[in-house]
């Protein structure tokens, strides 16, 4: 999961995020088309993460995937809802190939403008699988 280099200045708003979904970010948190003050990408894509998973074909497997948010440099991680997530599900590995890709999409939100610095942030996520 990455997101595109993310923009605060002056005229951005707290509670302006960037989603992380393989889609552009063209729609801001107020509803209005994104732009410098109401978006931390507006129109920029950032990449959603794809865990491939491999195994026996045709096999099932449980895959539990988490968000907690986290803030850190003035910017909150968490689902692309906003909130912490978690889900469970099964899923079948391709009966010709035995695998699977599982996607997770995130957002980070701005929550205090004092405490962004440039800089590289990371953030986590949990995702465990058990085959049957």
């Amino acid at each position: 999961m990455s997101y595109p280099v993310l923009d605060v200045n002056d005229a951005t708003l707290v509670g302006s995020y960037c989603m992380a979904n393989d889609q552009p970010n063209t729609l801001a948190f107020n509803g209005e088309a994104a732009n410098e003050a109401n978006s931390l990408c507006p129109n920029l894509t950032g990449d959603g993460a794809i865990i491939q998973l491999s195994g026996v074909k045709g096999a099932t497997v449980t895959v539990n995937k988490v968000i907690t948010k986290q803030e850190k440099g003035g910017v909150a991680f968490a689902h692309y809802t906003g909130n912490p997530w978690s889900d469970v599900r099964n899923y079948q590995l391709s009966a010709t190939s035995g695998t699977v890709g599982v996607g997770l999409w995130s957002r980070v939100t701005l929550v205090d403008k004092s405490l962004v610095t440039d800089g590289i942030l990371d953030f986590t996520y949990d995702i465990s699988a058990a085959y049957q």
